[in-house]
Parts: C-alpha cells; structure tokens; sequence
C-alpha cells in the first residue's frame, strides 16, 4: 500500500535538497490547478539565456543520483514521478 502523506522533513534531509516548493494533499496550489490530489515535492531548476535545458536537466539528475539508494526504498512506499517543463 502506498503512503497517503509525505515526511517532507525527512525527504529533505536523505536528498539533502530543500525543496522550491511542497504541498500538502488537499490544499490549494492556485486557482488555476486547485486543491492538489497528492503531495507534491518540487526541485526546480532555472534555466536563463546561458543555460541550456539539458545542462539544467543533468544537474537535476546529478543531485538526484547522489540519493538513488534512498529514491529506490521511497519508491516502494510512494509514488515518485519526474516531470520536466521548459
């Protein structure tokens, strides 16, 4: 079974990462999206006129490799999901 409610705490301090935003479920994300249906845990990374997409994307994943120990158990338990936005 998986976990309705994410330990944003602990998330941050096995990725070491803060994140540039969370959610609880249920509360409001804005009034374009609404009430969100689950957690939500965000990294961003910016991108401007002298980083392209990809060199973005490859530190997003270097930062995310150094934990795929702990990313792999979290899978169990919750659902993980990567979405990228340029």
């Amino acid at each position: 079974m998986k976990v309705l409610n994410l330990d944003f705490i602990e998330i941050e301090n096995n990725l070491m990462i803060k994140p540039s935003k969370k959610y609880h479920r249920g509360k409001l994300v804005n009034k374009v999206i609404g009430e969100n249906q689950f957690d939500i845990f965000i990294i961003e990374e910016k991108i401007n006129e002298s980083t392209a997409p990809n060199e973005a994307l490859d530190k997003l994943i270097a930062l995310l490799d150094l934990s795929g120990e702990y990313l792999e158990k979290l899978s169990l338990i919750v659902d993980l999901r990567v979405k990228c936005y340029v």
